[in-house]
């Protein structure tokens, strides 16, 4: 992992801390030299593992087609949230109370978001639990479509965010003004079977994000 910060310097007092980045190294394509912005986040006194591995997520998806209007493919995209592994407490001591988030992207309105239930005290929970999106084009996923799938420690004061994952297609030159079209490896390999084979359930686990800010990729 990279990790960036940014001061105000200050010829005879203390520098200013103005905020920092931490990048993973295995979420960017380094084969790609591209410009991109990250938000700067406030200093984190911990430094220990949790800010480089959050865990992993086990996910089986489906896409099953039902038919054709105007010349396009439509059918229910669903989504076995199965199980995760290694999550960390968010809030200090103990274990945490990881709750599942959903959206087909671009769509990020409340009746686009899927949720699964909280399990309390878990590091490793068990959710063997189905979200479904109808009416999904084919033409639409194959492009310019993208499952984010987010975990998060809940607490009834807010939730903190573990990590997260954008399972979908490999950007193209069309799609580069989203800067949530950033799946890269088992991201759009899995996206890439459910696609090759409709009707048929994918699995695949996944080792979640620490950010969501938009990464690197390369264009095809």
């Amino acid at each position: 992992t990279v990790w960036l910060s940014v001061w105000d310097w200050d010829r005879f007092g203390r520098n200013q801390f103005l905020g920092e980045v931490r990048l993973p190294l295995a979420s960017l394509d380094l084969s790609n030299p591209t410009e991109c912005w990250y938000t700067l986040q406030d200093k984190d006194e911990d430094t220990g593992a949790t800010d480089f591995y959050r865990g992993q997520l086990n996910l089986a998806i489906r896409y099953t087609p039902s038919g054709t209007k105007k010349g396009k493919t439509r059918g229910s995209l669903d989504v076995v949230i199965k199980q995760g592994r290694d999550f960390p407490s968010m809030g200090g001591a103990g274990k945490p109370d990881p709750v599942v988030k959903c959206y087909l992207l671009p769509d990020k309105s409340s009746s686009g978001k899927r949720k699964v239930g909280v399990i309390k005290n878990q590091s490793d929970p068990v959710w063997e639990e189905i979200v479904t999106y109808e009416k999904v084009v084919l033409e639409e996923i194959a492009k310019e479509r993208v499952l984010e799938v987010t975990v998060w420690d809940w607490d009834k004061k807010g939730s903190s965010f573990i990590g997260g994952l954008r399972i979908g297609p490999l950007p193209d030159g069309s799609s580069r003004n989203h800067d949530w079209m950033d799946s890269i490896g088992d991201e759009v390999s899995h996206w890439e079977m459910v696609l090759a084979h409709p009707g048929e359930w994918a699995e695949q686990w996944h080792t979640l994000r620490t950010t969501m800010d938009p990464r690197n990729v390369s264009f095809q």
